[in-house]
Formats: structure tokens, C-alpha cells, sequence
């Protein structure tokens, strides 16, 4: 990741300097007027629309980092909690919802994570999610209440903080800001070209010096951009620990 923020820094400087160099060469043969002020205020404007939309977008993308992180914990604790319900119920409920519990959270890491990547969920990783709400509505009328109570609280939760995080899966800021966002770094550097200040070498490593630091905005901006797909995102942790806490249940024998 380092790797290609530099590159995508040093391209972004490199291509600015050449163009820095271009322009100050076309000025000085054609002896091209000063602009008025006119131009920088409008210059100055660009660069500040960049800034508020790249504060936008980086604290709307790490807010829904830190909200998916808080949702996983949820759902996986929601399975822990199911999972802890089933110590009271017979068999074969016992067995099932124990076995479909632990397979659910190894279909979330192994089969779910990657799809999510991409935006996309198959329907048939629901069914686990179904099969474990059918065997809990369908628990024997002997059952006592409260234990009937705890295993449906946390199907209920388990189903809720799901949803929450199968949709979060196609969240990402919208792609006409990241244009927006794109177009005013663009013009950004065009105008201060356009202006034809500060000149010489200085001027040069001024414009890649601010060509650079846009480009590395974007970049951040669009590693950070999707909760689950971007170079910045959510690991499954919060399931491996609950697979974590499940096998120490075994092991105590509860």
C-alpha cells in the first residue's frame, strides 16, 4: 500500500513539473500577459472546494469504517450468544444451532468476505442464516421460556446486525463526488499553470510539490472509500474471535 501511494505521488509530481515546465517554456516564447487577479481568486476558490470535498468524503468513509467494525462485533457476538443459548435446549436443537452457529461464522470468513469485496452477496449464503432461525422458532413446547427467550433475542439480533452488514457491503461515496473531487485537483493545478506564479525551478517544484499532495488525497480518499472492498477496510476479526470464544466454550464444557 505504501508502494503505490508513493507511486501514484511521484506520478502525479513528476507529470505537474512537466507541466509546470511546458507552460513557464510556452509563456517565455510567446510572451504571454500576466494574468489578473481575477484568475487567482478563482484559482483559490478550486483549491478550497477540493479541501471541502476531501473533508467530506474522509470523514464520511471513516465513519463508516469505524460503523461497520462496531456492526461485526455485534453480529458476532449475536452468534456467541446463540451459541451459549443452546447449552439448555435438547437434542438434536442443541446440535444443530451449536454446528450451524460455527458454520456460519466460517461461511462469513471464508465464503461472504471475499464476495463483499466486490459488492456482491450470493443469496445462498443466507441459508445457514434461515436454517438457524427455522430450528429456533420451531423448539419443542417443553422448552422453558426463558431459554426460548435467550435463543430468539439472539437469532432476532443476529438477522438484524446481518442485514446491517450485507448492506453496508455496496456502500461507497457516490462516484459523481469522487469526479468532483478528481475534476477540482485537476483545475487546481491548471489554474496556478494558468497564472504562471512562481516561476523558474522554484515554480516547478512548487506546482509538483501541490500536484502531488492532491493526488495523494484521492488516493487516501479512495482507499478508505468502501468499508469492505478498499485498500483501508474491515477484516473479518471480529468473527475469528467469536470462533475463538465458541472453541473455549467446548473446552469448558458447557
Amino acid at each position: 500500500m505504501a508502494l503505490s501511494a508513493l507511486l501514484v505521488v511521484l506520478s502525479a509530481a513528476a507529470l505537474s513539473a512537466a507541466l509546470a515546465w511546458l507552460s513557464h517554456r510556452t509563456a517565455y516564447r510567446t510572451r504571454l500577459p500576466d494574468t489578473g487577479p481575477a484568475l487567482g481568486t478563482a484559482a483559490g476558490a478550486v483549491l478550497s472546494f477540493f479541501v471541502v470535498t476531501m473533508a467530506f468524503l474522509l470523514v464520511n468513509s471513516t465513519g463508516a469504517l469505524s460503523v461497520a467494525r462496531q456492526n461485526n462485533y455485534a453480529e458476532a457476538g449475536a452468534v456467541v450468544d446463540l451459541y451459549l443459548a443452546a447449552e439448555k435446549l435438547p437434542d438434536p436443537a442443541r446440535r444443530e444451532i451449536r454446528s450451524r452457529s460455527e458454520s456460519y461464522l466460517n461461511e462469513v470468513i471464508g465464503v461472504e468476505w471475499p464476495q463483499m469485496a466486490t459488492g456482491h452477496l450470493d443469496l445462498t449464503s443466507f441459508r445457514t442464516t434461515y436454517q438457524l432461525r427455522r430450528t429456533v422458532l420451531d423448539l419443542p413446547t417443553t422448552t422453558p421460556a426463558t431459554t426460548v427467550r435467550d435463543a430468539r433475542q439472539a437469532i432476532a439480533a443476529l438477522m438484524t446486525q446481518r442485514r446491517i452488514r450485507t448492506t453496508a457491503a455496496g456502500d461507497g461515496a457516490p462516484n459523481f463526488l469522487l469526479a468532483t473531487l478528481i475534476g477540482a485537483a485537476v483545475l487546481s493545478v491548471l489554474f496556478l499553470l494558468l497564472l504562471g506564479w512562481p516561476k523558474g525551478r522554484r515554480g516547478i517544484v512548487t506546482i509538483a510539490v501541490v500536484g502531488g499532495l492532491l493526488a495523494f488525497s484521492i488516493w487516501l480518499v479512495l482507499q478508505i472509500n468502501h468499508p469492505y472492498g478498499a485498500g483501508i477496510r474491515v477484516a473479518p476479526d471480529a468473527f475469528h474471535e467469536a470462533l475463538d470464544r465458541i472453541h473455549l466454550i467446548d473446552r469448558a464444557g458447557y
